[in-house]
């Protein structure tokens, strides 16, 4: 295990073998919550008898695929119907107004949580259920009705093949140096991020003037997709992405792509958690799931799966240990900051699209 922990920074070669191994043997040996008594094996034994849950999240293999695929694997003769949707918030949102979602579960970065949870659209969790699947309330977030499950971190990508580490930028605001002049590309959803991030320590007036350099002395290229960023960082078309760690880990691992990562802070780190909806079809099959996900061995059987991993100090993943080993600070979403970081990031999309001045 200590070889493990020896990693040093992400840039080196082998990182997504290493990240795999180090899960498979955390994992290793483990007994399935699943076998527990008490909270735990009563949760289980109410859930079967429901025999379904329905996940909402991003269109995502995470949602649709490995999230249901580990959980069944962990409490079999339970089944999971996800869906992917881009606009899941906002439907959900709706239909539990109207009194006519379906939905049990929704796994989401916090800020969609928001006006579910102040119309009374989200439930809480039992204290013996918290502590029989070790979830503390570090663990939890909106008044305990969320829980914490894996962080998705802002990153500068490159192609291995072309660059070294030591070229790179250093700090966000290299990305302005004339070198990288036309050549850094980044999808809407992501790049808007970057001076929103910076604008929570910096200020609003600063974040407008960085988003105007980026668009107009960078000349930094949106596309709809991280897909399409890739493929251009790939063809040569461009020499830097703004994209994020787990999904440079995934597909170095999956398609053996020579891209890595540089660390580059602070770092925006969405915290995706899970959320039972009040008068879920199916609570005790969905409170199982949820508390499964921010449990350890629901965390270290998604980062096998799918990458997407806990980030925070402490937590029990390879990705915790990398982001510390390579000294990256961290902004990590919490209850006070996604408001204020949602109105800038906001503000800075309509400054890159050239929406605004």
């Amino acid at each position: 295990m200590k070889a493990l922990t020896k990693i040093r920074p992400c840039w080196r070669w082998g990182i997504a073998s290493s990240l795999l191994l180090a899960v498979q043997v955390f994992g290793a040996g483990g007994v399935s919550l699943a076998q527990d008594k008490g909270p735990a094996k009563e949760l289980y034994e109410a859930a079967k008898k429901e025999g379904e849950i329905v996940l909402w999240g991003p269109p995502t293999d995470t949602v649709e695929k490995s999230y249901p695929e580990e959980f069944q694997r962990a409490y079999p003769g339970i089944k999971v119907k996800a869906v992917g949707d881009a606009q899941a918030p906002q439907k959900l949102l709706t239909e539990a107004l109207a009194g006519t979602h379906q939905v049990d579960l929704f796994w989401w970065p916090i800020s969609g949580f928001l006006d579910l949870s102040k119309r009374g659209l989200v439930a809480s969790f039992d204290a013996a259920q918290l502590a029989a699947f070790g979830v503390a309330p570090g663990d939890t977030a909106l008044d305990g009705q969320l829980l914490k499950a894996a962080n998705v971190i802002y990153t500068i990508a490159y192609d291995t093949r072309r660059f070294k580490p030591q070229d790179l930028p250093k700090t966000w605001e290299d990305l302005l140096d004339p070198r990288w002049r036309g050549r850094i590309v980044g999808a809407t959803l992501l790049m808007p991020g970057v001076p929103a991030t910076l604008g929570l320590s910096k200020g609003e007036a600063w974040m407008l003037e960085f988003a105007r350099k980026l668009r107009d002395e960078a000349q930094v290229t949106m596309v709809p997709s991280s897909p399409v960023a890739r493929d251009m960082l790939h063809r040569g078309e461009k020499d830097l992405m703004i994209h994020l760690i787990s999904e440079v880990l995934k597909r170095k691992h999956q398609h053996n792509e020579p891209v890595d990562w540089i660390p580059v802070g602070p770092a925006w780190s969405t915290q995706h958690v899970l959320g039972v909806l009040q008068k879920a079809p199916h609570p005790n099959a969905a409170r199982l799931f949820a508390l499964w996900g921010a449990s350890r061995e629901g965390k270290i059987a998604m980062e096998k799966a799918s990458f997407d991993a806990d980030a925070r100090p402490g937590a029990p993943t390879q990705l915790a240990r990398l982001v510390q080993d390579a000294k990256l600070q961290l902004v990590i979403e919490d209850d006070q900051n996604t408001r204020q970081r949602a109105a800038l990031y906001g503000k800075a999309r309509a400054v890159l699209t050239g929406a605004t001045k």
